[in-house]
């Protein structure tokens, strides 16, 4: 749940620093609501970032636990309620997709992580403050 809601706001995050209009008479617009995060990964700029077909897979697993596992305690339909293990090899494509898309974002506007350090824009590079 918590990989699948930082994932999110990563690919938020690139998106708007990609220069995407999230805002509409000073309301977020619909398409920028959503927590499916292969949609998401869809409105980026294929030019500047790529997925692929396993990175795809992985963003559509980690979308019902965005949905519904940090949210409600039960999805709206049975077919929604996801009952799997979770392997070391999964997790490790996650935090692999994660630190690739991190960095991308670090390289085209500002993230923050942890223990008060934040990289910031820079025109050539980002550094720590």
């Amino acid at each position: 749940m918590l990989m699948g809601m930082s994932m999110e706001a990563l690919l938020k995050g690139i998106l708007i620093a990609q220069g995407k209009q999230i805002l509409d008479k000073g309301k977020l617009k619909n398409d920028f609501l959503t927590h499916d995060l292969s949609k998401l990964a869809g409105s980026a700029d294929p030019s500047a970032l790529t997925f692929s077909l396993d990175e795809l897979k992985i963003l559509q697993n980690l979308t019902p636990y965005i949905v519904w596992a940090g949210k409600y305690p039960m999805p709206k339909v049975a077919n929604g309620l996801i009952v799997k293990g979770h392997s070391s090899t999964e997790m490790g494509l996650e935090r692999k997709l994660w630190d690739r898309l991190y960095e991308h974002l670090a390289n085209i506007g500002w993230v923050s992580k942890g223990r008060g350090k934040r990289l910031y824009f820079n025109t050539s590079k980002p550094n720590q403050a």
